[in-house]
């Protein structure tokens, strides 16, 4: 690509560091996922929200692993200057698809530990309700950051494909009001989890 510097090093494809990386962690949460729903489900005989939810969010941080893998192996884990121009519209896409699939991955992880702080906190109103507004609020949020995210162009493929918006076939929004916004919830995101790890100081 004539407008990226040559990169030192040379043709690097980092996709072996991909798939080392992301499946020896999904190994490990696999283990712990099953073990917790052993325990609930054979042992305690207490299963509960918090433990649904773990498996859902699981499920996604799967299918998201799934994704980067395929990304890894169509080359995409390369330096840009030696990917294909026509190619990088698939790129942006997968990177798209994962990045909704996380958003809700760790939204639903996070309102999963809110309902486990809940059931081991013992009663307590002001908790309660306290956990789930945060729960509610980060979900409220993911969702209208992804609406956000493919509203800002028109037709939403321009998100990917950007050669759209060079020929005039779409049209999309200045970047700067969403990228502010993201900002924002990632300041938000941040309270909840100190929100969270003070009540589970007060446990």
């Amino acid at each position: 690509m004539a407008m990226i510097a040559a990169p030192l090093g040379g043709d690097l494809n980092r996709a072996a560091e991909i798939y080392g990386f992301t499946w020896s962690l999904e190994i490990m949460s696999l283990f712990f996922v099953v073990s917790r729903m052993y325990s609930r489900i054979k042992l305690t005989r207490n299963v509960w929200w918090d433990d649904w939810l773990v498996c859902v969010a699981f499920t996604l941080d799967f299918i998201i692993s799934v994704i980067w893998s395929v990304y890894a192996g169509r080359g995409y884990a390369r330096h840009l200057y030696y990917i294909p121009a026509n190619q990088i519209p698939d790129i942006i896409k997968l990177n798209t698809i994962s990045r909704a699939m996380c958003m809700f991955s760790i939204s639903i992880g996070k309102i999963s530990v809110a309902l486990l702080i809940e059931r081991i906190a013992g009663p307590s109103r002001w908790r309660k309700w306290l956990l789930r507004s945060i729960s509610v609020s980060v979900f409220i949020t993911a969702v209208i950051t992804l609406t956000l995210f493919f509203a800002q162009c028109n037709p939403a493929r321009a998100v990917w494909d950007k050669a759209l918006i060079k020929e005039g076939k779409a049209s999309c929004w200045n970047p700067l009001p969403i990228n502010t916004w993201n900002l924002t919830i990632a300041s938000m995101i941040t309270k909840n989890v100190d929100a969270n790890s003070l009540l589970t100081e007060s446990v």
